[in-house]
């Protein structure tokens, strides 16, 4: 499909920046936002049945 292609390009795009930032080599305003937007996309989602076992857990 065209728009997983168009997600996939983003995706290596933002991992690209975040990287940039993260290592100095891009000095910006927003990096920050960029390290932490990819940092969360990257985190594993729970189902509501799994995410209230682990709140159970903790």
């Amino acid at each position: 499909m065209p728009g997983d292609r168009d997600d996939e390009i983003c995706q290596k795009a933002l991992e690209l920046l975040s990287d940039l930032c993260s290592k100095g080599e891009v000095q910006n305003e927003h990096c920050l936002d960029f390290i932490y937007y990819f940092r969360d996309i990257a985190r594993p989602r729970y189902s509501d049945s799994g995410e209230k076992t682990v709140r159970s857990l903790l």
